[in-house]
């Protein structure tokens, strides 16, 4: 936009799974990651487990706009995943949708830089 302003959104995605549930889930991170960080309209995808809770896992999605956002959403590997994940989880995920406000100026920390700053959770893929 010529305004310098930007129609990214920031998604984030925290799941609680059943106990023991991660080893089932984690062999399809790889790809699912891979195949999300490739879509057109991806600026950044990152899937992280926390280190003091391992049955939680959260992913920080930036997109290009919308329709980016619902492309993957309907992508056949996004909801491959997410079914594998509905079936793993212990209650309801949360998914969050804001504004990406990390440029210019914004409050939010970038995704590559959250990985680095964010003690209590380890970056998976």
């Amino acid at each position: 936009m010529g305004d310098g302003m930007s129609n990214a959104l920031l998604v984030i995605l925290t799941a609680r799974l059943k106990p023991g549930e991660f080893e089932r889930l984690a062999p399809s991170v790889p790809y699912f990651v891979d195949a999300s960080r490739n879509e057109p309209g991806c600026l950044s995808f990152d899937f992280y487990r926390s280190i003091t809770d391992g049955d939680v896992v959260t992913t920080m999605e930036r997109w290009d706009g919308p329709m980016a956002t619902i492309a993957h959403l309907c992508a056949i590997h996004t909801r491959s995943f997410m079914s594998l994940l509905q079936d793993c989880v212990a209650q309801p995920f949360t998914f969050t949708t804001v504004p990406d406000t990390t440029r210019p100026g914004g409050s939010y920390a970038p995704a590559s830089d959250w990985r680095a700053t964010k003690r209590s959770s380890q970056w998976m893929v």
